[in-house]
């Protein structure tokens, strides 16, 4: 089964969020991507929503203090 590839403005968001140490806001994410914040949302909730759909080991949490990967 060949899975569709995923945008470099997603790719580029999923590679901050595995190596920082601390939750990161929407507004924040958005500024080190240049991109839109509603932009960054709708990735941040597509990636939530796939990992929990799938049952992945993976959880993306937004805490009050920003969107973090936990495992």
């Amino acid at each position: 089964m060949e899975l569709p590839l995923i945008s470099q403005q997603r790719s580029r968001l999923e590679s901050i969020l595995l190596v920082i140490d601390s939750p990161a806001s929407v507004e924040s994410l958005a500024r080190a991507l240049e991109l839109e914040k509603s932009v960054v949302s709708d990735h941040l909730r597509a990636i939530q929503c796939e990992l929990d759909s799938r049952g992945s080991g993976i959880d993306l949490r937004e805490t009050a203090e920003g969107w973090r990967f936990y495992t």
